[in-house]
């Protein structure tokens, strides 16, 4: 009864502690982020998702520290480990929102279509833009049905259109509402501009799929070589793994090692780096 009611009160202690540290630790994420917010917010991320993810962040942080020094006895490595936990967070933030652009590019070359086809069918921009909002899926739905909601709201069609351009911030979805707010202010066939802005997408899609293709054979193997100084530690640790334990057991050892990890992952950011082809 002691030791469970000890345990309760240490859990209760870490607790407290860890709800006092929260907003100072969220200040600090803050600022570690903060070239990477404003993308965030582009997404539709609120600070508070954002804080949640960062304080388990913190706590697998803390995690590798002491599982590496204290628990595996391997203080060279935990300085590796550590730095890799470190930077994971810009690197997944970083492929989510290109990830998330791509999924966008891709949908807005058949959302123009459809608005088109709706405008020459005699709908609306406002209500050709809400149709193609409940047959789009998410990312794109989302702001659809953002501009229909505002314009619902009472605000013009063309700053609702704007807003939404100005925060996404994306080359395809800009091509896309600069041909709706103009011809809403000058005038002119929608239909015939959409029409041509859609085989625009459609082309620049086609070269930007081409270049990922291109490199994504490199990427692959820029991964592979990666992978294999770990394949040839668990290999040789197979054959023989009372020398391998020299290697992890000893001081000496997990410096190696550590160069190892180093010359890895410099290489593998030197070929992320050739192969990051922007047009």
């Amino acid at each position: 009864m002691s030791l469970l009611l000890g345990s309760m009160c240490v859990f209760a202690a870490v607790f407290l502690v860890c709800q006092s540290l929260g907003p100072v630790w969220d200040r600090i994420t803050d600022r570690y982020l903060a070239d990477i917010k404003p993308k965030l917010a582009r997404l539709s991320v609120s600070d508070e998702q954002l804080h949640t993810w960062m304080r388990w962040w913190g706590i697998t942080f803390v995690a590798t520290i002491v599982l590496f020094t204290f628990i595996l006895g391997m203080p060279p490595i935990a300085l590796f480990a550590a730095f890799i936990v470190f930077i994971a967070p810009r690197y997944m933030i970083d492929l989510w929102i290109q990830r998330h652009r791509i999924v966008l590019r891709d949908q807005l070359v058949r959302a123009t279509v459809g608005v088109a086809n709706g405008c020459r069918a005699g709908l609306g921009l406002p209500q050709a833009i809400e149709k193609v909002a409940f047959d789009t899926q998410a990312p794109l739905a989302n702001e659809l049905k953002r501009i229909t909601r505002d314009y619902r709201a009472g605000r013009p069609l063309q700053d609702a259109i704007r807003e939404v351009k100005e925060r996404l911030d994306l080359d395809a979805f800009t091509t896309f509402a600069s041909a709706m707010t103009v011809t809403l202010e000058k005038g002119g066939n929608v239909a015939m501009a959409l029409d041509r802005i859609s085989q625009g997408l459609q082309e620049s899609q086609r070269l930007e799929r081409k270049l990922e293709a291109d490199t994504a054979a490199g990427r692959k193997m820029a991964l592979i070589l990666s992978l294999f100084p770990i394949g040839f530690l668990g290999l040789f640790y197979m054959l023989d793994p009372i020398s391998m334990a020299v290697l992890f057991g000893t001081l000496m050892g997990q410096l190696v090692l550590l160069v190892v990890l180093v010359i890895v992952y410099v290489s593998w950011e030197w070929c992320l780096r050739i192969l990051d082809i922007d047009f």
